[in-house]
């Protein structure tokens, strides 16, 4: 399977009526001057050359107008939407006027080159059902210069020399085609709203629940957050060996939560757009080693092989980080529902690009199974359900959104009770670039460092100082804007750690902004628990380092020594 990148659209109808019209109008030029200068060959032997000549010219002119002048009335934002119909609908109703007058030639014409031209006609006509989205001022503007007159004619008989049966045949059928083209056209913009009210109410629901995925995250965050610090704050307490015992089991159990906290925040941050997709080339055996290597230990917990398979020269060309994410999902993925076996990492190379697969001897997944296993909060039954922590069913969304979001392929073959291969093919790179090792280490001094933490919980900014306080730090606490500024006009920090999202509606970002107005540049970082995609969003923008909680000490450590810096 290829998976689909979520996309976010909230154009209105008129939008999409509006890039329907423009994109439309860019396609035909060049099929309806062929079909118009097939009439004016048509022409050619009865009718003067400067009359046929001219009205050619004239289908171009209208033609190349539209061309253009309907792709900009889509994109421009300085007249109204309903004015830019209108004008799309005059010029429609000029190039159907312009076609309309060729008929003038119909007098003047054989039998044969009546019916060909009529027929061309009535293909045009027919064409403008597609072309114009079924919207009907557009379409019957067009349509209605040239069944009319075409119509009259034959009724009429001015292209021959009596009127006949055939005449009157002719003259019904056109109406009669008309009749059917308006009801097709009617249906077709029918079609056309539903599908835009259809795609309206997804992005309703898709929104609703990455706004209740993120106001979840934050109150979960919250209370997680002072466990955190306070479990880090024990830490650096002189403790007997069954106490530090216990406070090694309470890191266990707090990385657990919030792995699954995590995971709800990356379902946020992909569907806000937020997430850093620059590409780039780089070692894929170093990639897919780190992982065998991170994923080695929960294999043996369960009594599993790990089986890792590269060439050492593989390379890739895409975004590193989110491969690497793709990849891990898909391994813990494994690793999770295999009860015996092994799991492998193994990678190939396929014309131009790496094939990636994740083999596992687990459940396997049914064939009626394969679509649904990416769908949100989806899990898997079978053995692996009697595991301590089988997560929240999020794994392979995020690993679908990624792939979307990168523009590789995922496959997937599996057989129930035999195990899974999961596929990714990914580019290869045009030349490896080694990568450079990174500096973990914080070259910054923390005891006597004067910080001032502002959370409106009272428990949480408690463990925060707590935690600090540890390390030397001198710390204070506020619980909003008004009192902030009291502390700092007191005594300057030398840093602010401010929660986002505060009570009475008080904003951190906000905060730390006032704050600025008097100690400008101020150092500050930003933690919270509301993931949000607009507050994500705004946050990124405010280039204000930002952490997400529960954030641990040594992640505070490196925002805060990022922010002094």
């Amino acid at each position: 399977m290829n998976a689909t990148p979520i996309t976010d659209n909230n154009k209105s109808l008129e939008d999409e009526l509006l890039d329907l019209l423009a994109s439309q109008a860019r396609k035909v030029m060049i099929p309806a001057f062929v079909v118009s200068a097939t009439i004016a060959s048509f022409a050619a032997p009865f009718v003067p050359k400067p009359h046929w000549i001219a009205w050619l010219v004239a289908v171009f002119l209208i033609l190349l107008t539209r061309r253009i002048v309907i792709p900009l009335l889509a994109t421009t934002t300085t007249i109204k939407r309903r004015d830019r119909l209108n004008i799309i609908v005059l010029l429609s109703f000029l190039h159907g006027s312009i076609q309309g007058y060729s008929l003038t030639f119909f007098p003047q014409m054989g039998i044969l080159q009546q019916s060909m031209h009529s027929m061309l006609m009535a293909g045009l006509c027919m064409a403008a059902v597609v072309t114009s989205g079924g919207y009907l001022p557009f379409f019957l503007a067009f349509v209605l210069p040239i069944m009319l007159p075409l119509s009259i004619l034959w009724i009429t008989s001015l292209g021959g020399s009596g009127l006949t049966q055939l005449d009157v045949g002719v003259a019904l059928s056109i109406f009669l085609f008309f009749a059917v083209l308006v009801s097709v056209a009617r249906d077709t913009y029918q079609q056309f709203r539903k599908s835009h009210e259809d795609r309206r109410k997804l992005r309703e629901a898709m929104d609703s629940k990455t706004r209740f995925l993120a106001t979840a995250s934050h109150d979960l965050r919250q209370p997680m957050q002072a466990l955190s610090a306070s479990i880090e704050t024990l830490d650096h307490h002189a403790l007997d060996d069954s106490a530090r015992s216990i406070v090694t089991d309470l890191h266990t159990a707090k990385e657990d939560l919030s792995d699954l906290l995590r995971a709800l925040l990356d379902i946020s941050r992909l569907d806000a757009g937020v997430e850093d997709l620059e590409k780039t080339d780089f070692s894929l055996y170093r990639l897919l080693f780190a992982v065998a290597d991170e994923q080695e230990p929960g294999a043996r917990d369960k009594g599993l092989e790990l089986k890792f398979d590269c060439p050492e020269n593989a390379a890739a060309h895409t975004n590193p980080t989110q491969l690497k994410r793709i990849v891990s999902n898909l391994v813990e993925n494994a690793v999770r529902y295999t009860a015996s076996g092994s799991v492998q990492i193994r990678c190939g190379i396929k014309g131009d690009r790496n094939c990636i697969e994740i083999a596992d001897t687990g459940i396997g997944i049914a064939r009626q199974d394969l679509d649904t296993i990416f769908e949100d909060f989806h899990q898997l039954g079978g053995p692996a359900r009697s595991h301590k922590r089988t997560g929240l069913g999020l794994g392979l969304s995020i690993v679908r959104r990624l792939v979307g979001q990168l523009g590789l392929e995922l496959d997937i073959e599996s057989e129930p009770g035999r195990g899974s291969v999961f596929s990714v093919s990914v580019p290869k790179a045009t030349k490896t670039r080694r990568a450079k090792p990174e500096n973990t280490g914080i070259p910054f001094e923390f005891p006597g460092l004067r910080v001032v933490v502002v959370d409106d919980e009272a428990d949480v900014a408690t463990a925060l100082q707590k935690m600090l306080q540890s390390i030397g730090c001198s710390v204070r606490t506020a619980d909003g804007t008004e009192t902030v500024l009291g502390l700092v006009q007191q005594q300057v920090p030398d840093v602010l750690l401010v929660d986002r999202r505060l009570k009475d509606g008080d904003d951190g970002l906000l905060l730390i902004d006032k704050v600025r107005q008097i100690f400008p540049a101020l150092p500050a970082v930003l933690i919270s628990g509301d993931t949000a995609p607009d507050r994500i969003l705004e946050a990124k923008n405010a280039g204000i380092p930002a952490l997400v909680k529960p954030a641990g000490l040594e992640e505070i450590k490196r925002s805060i020594a990022q922010a002094c810096s």
